[in-house]
């Protein structure tokens, strides 16, 4: 083993990966190769939460960033990509279909990007939503992308960029939009 590769995932907002994101890649923390430090900004994604939980993510010494947000073409979110991605560190984007649209935006900065068709929020309005509701919702996008194939996809893309981390060579970026089509060819 060449050495260790130190992963920091930033979350923004809710989806349903974001959940289980750290978890996909060394569940049982039975992993020598990597390290995983983890910072969110919850449910919100405002400007000022976004770069603050930014500034901490990019205070330690890591060698890729994940991003997981519903919306990183949103101010807040979006201002937290760029500031990361001055670091020159490998950042990689994880989302869901409603991001299709900034996917040149993404490639012409020299990020990463995954999009999840099947990962969607879950779209009621708050005066019609309690948590129960919230939990089985999250709860089935999870199945949903566990059972299609769309957690392999991300799981083998990042398992890619950490090997090319750790062996000290530049990582080529997974640039994936993973549709029906896509997941149910893994």
């Amino acid at each position: 083993m060449t050495g260790l590769v130190r992963i920091g995932v930033l979350k923004i907002g809710c989806l349903g990966i974001g959940l289980i994101a750290e978890y996909i890649i060394d569940e049982r923390a039975k992993r020598e190769d990597i390290e995983v430090f983890v910072i969110g900004t919850g449910s919100k994604m405002h400007l000022n939460q976004c770069l603050n939980a930014a500034t901490e993510l990019a205070k330690q010494r890591l060698d890729v960033f994940l991003i997981i947000s519903p919306n990183p073409g949103g101010e807040g979110p979006k201002s937290a990509i760029e500031h990361l991605g001055k670091s020159g560190v490998p950042t990689i984007i994880l989302t869901n279909s409603a991001s299709r649209k900034v996917t040149t935006e993404f490639e012409s900065k020299g990020f990463g990007y995954m999009i999840l068709e099947a990962d969607a929020m879950i779209g009621a309005k708050r005066e019609f939503l309690d948590a129960n509701e919230v939990a089985l919702f999250d709860g089935d996008v999870l199945k949903v992308l566990a059972i299609t194939g769309a957690i392999n996809i991300v799981v083998d893309a990042l398992d890619r960029v950490i090997e090319s981390v750790r062996i000290k060579e530049k990582p080529e970026l997974p640039r994936i939009y993973a549709n029906l089509e896509r997941v149910m060819t893994m």
